[in-house]
């Protein structure tokens, strides 16, 4: 009896994350009054608004197909760090894939940290480049390099 209930649960389970649940999305741009574009997926009210096609959105392998060409971001950190915050903030907003490995709270992290001399956080790598510290105009600098 349990092994037919798990196996039901199992196939349930299966059912419902091999099945698509993406459906079409419509997009709308506008302008404010100030005169920036915005996007969004609701209209705002009493405002002339243009329908944007959604694009399709891709499954993990075109994800990583997509990033495939892209540098790997690795970040040492700590979780008292700003600089940390805001490089992890930016990362986020950019939509730039990145591994975080804490020093303090992971033990192979703190000797990964060791072995390549960190010396304070952030500890950024970029693909073979480093950045000690964060600042967006240096981290976009080495971020190109490694393109």
């Amino acid at each position: 009896m349990l092994v037919s209930r798990m196996l039901l649960i199992l196939m349930v389970v299966c059912a419902f994350t091999l099945t698509p649940q993406s459906a079409p999305a419509q997009i709308y741009k506008w302008q404010d009054a100030d005169g920036k574009t915005h996007f969004g997926d609701q209209p705002p009210a009493n405002q002339e608004v243009n329908k944007i096609k959604a694009p399709a959105i891709p499954d993990k392998t075109s994800v990583s197909a997509l990033n495939a060409d892209k540098p790997e971001i690795v970040i040492y950190t700590t979780s008292w760090c700003g600089f940390c915050k805001k490089a992890k903030a930016y990362f986020s907003a950019n939509k730039m894939p990145f591994k975080e490995y804490d020093i303090e709270k992971d033990r192979f992290a703190k000797r990964q940290y060791d072995r390549i001399g960190g010396k304070g956080v952030p500890v950024i790598l970029v693909g073979d480049q480093r950045l000690n510290g964060f600042s967006e105009k240096r981290f976009d600098r080495l971020y190109k390099l490694a393109e």
